[in-house]
């Protein structure tokens, strides 16, 4: 038998194949029990059907369209939370007993223009949030495109055309900018001393916040020179692993902290850092610097819209500029697809530079060509 319940759900879903066919629905039940027997019923329904010789319109709703993509493909996923919350999403608004076949233009545009006037709901004062960002929208409306394509492919449930293009929201570009070597030296200068070890790893490794902040003295071979990391992945539950090189700066910051065979690398530590956090914290990991490292940034006259994320952009921006290398610099930042190393080519400042200046040297030997043959032509006539 094959009941179960989504995180979060109050009642049990079947989910069973006969001959190739799946069928998914709701229970409407609480108790596993009960679910089962609801479950028996309807495979006997089924069973009974496909035996009769009868053929059946395939109708299927968004909140069985959703099930299906949910145990097929998005439970697999690094990103299931995410998918998961977006599912409600879709399902709260377009209704989830609205027939797919149903699921036109106008509904998906009248999805968007409820979604986009709605709040975002991290925040914990409502009055004061912003609204939901356009980024949001655009994966609610590309999740609900995968739903309504895998199951018109696997399982021939019939959907109408609609161009999700035309209804994808204008998205700014990030706020993503580097560090000058001035601002960096100002920012390290500036922070408390409990994260001055963090930061300047993220410098150095280039890679995501979390994995650099809850690395584990476990990953790190000193001898190898080597750190091992998992990074996320669309296609991988547990992540992809990527291995990172640990030069001689990297050596020295990690040495200094004391390696160990296991443990969390950054903790709290009141013996190096005075700060109030350190004394009620003391041995404990450091999960988050946000607070530390917006008062540091502003303490180092550096602009409000610096993240720690843009320091991954500044290292990245970095390797582009010394080495031209977007592969190198893929394979660093361990970016799956080389479209995702390309966003840091816009900072590669030198390079552009470079390009203009032999860009200028080529209409300057191109003048002075056009000048020689000019001359040689005057003495030819003359």
């Amino acid at each position: 038998m094959s009941v179960d319940k989504t995180k979060g759900g109050i009642t049990y879903r079947y989910n069973f194949v006969l001959k190739g066919r799946r069928f998914s629905r709701s229970t409407g039940k609480t108790t596993k029990r009960e679910a089962l027997k609801v479950e028996a019923e309807a495979k006997k329904e089924a069973l009974a059907l496909m035996s009769s010789g009868a053929t059946q319109k395939v109708e299927m709703t968004l909140d069985q369209a959703a099930s299906l993509y949910w145990h097929e493909v998005a439970k697999f996923t690094a990103t299931a939370g995410t998918c998961q919350t977006q599912m409600i999403m879709l399902l709260d608004i377009i209704g989830e007993h609205t027939l797919i076949n149903n699921i036109d233009n106008a509904i998906v545009a009248r999805f968007v223009s409820k979604r986009r006037g709605m709040k975002d709901k991290r925040y914990k004062d409502q009055k004061t949030a912003p609204l939901i960002s356009p980024a949001s929208v655009n994966r609610e409306i590309e999740l609900l495109r995968r739903i309504l394509l895998r199951v018109a492919d696997i399982h021939k449930a019939p959907i109408q055309f609609v161009r999700f293009s035309k209804h994808k929201l204008a998205e700014p570009d990030a706020p993503d900018r580097v560090l000058t070597i001035d601002e960096e030296e100002a920012l390290l200068a500036q922070l408390v001393p409990h994260a001055v070890a963090p930061v300047a790893f993220l410098l150095l490794i280039g890679q995501r916040k979390t994995n650099c902040l809850t690395v584990d003295w476990s990953q790190i071979d000193l001898q190898g020179r080597t750190i091992n990391f998992k990074v996320k992945s669309k296609k991988f539950a547990e992540g992809r692993n990527i291995r990172v090189p640990i030069n001689e700066d990297l050596l020295l910051l990690l040495v200094r902290m004391g390696p160990k065979k296991s443990g969390p690398v950054f903790t709290f530590d009141p013996d190096i850092c005075p700060c109030s956090y350190c004394k009620r914290n003391p041995g404990k990991p450091i999960i988050d610097i946000r607070t530390t490292f917006k008062a540091a940034c502003r303490r180092a006259g550096i602009s409000e819209d610096f993240r720690i994320h843009d320091i991954r952009h500044t290292t990245g921006s970095r390797i582009l500029a010394l080495t031209g290398d977007l592969k190198a610099a893929q394979d660093y930042l361990g970016h799956a697809s080389i479209e995702s190393t390309l966003r840091y080519a816009k900072h590669a400042t030198q390079k552009k530079l470079e390009v203009m200046d032999k860009l200028t040297q080529m209409r300057d030997k191109s003048r002075a060509k056009v000048a020689q043959i000019g001359d040689i032509k005057i003495i030819e006539n003359s």
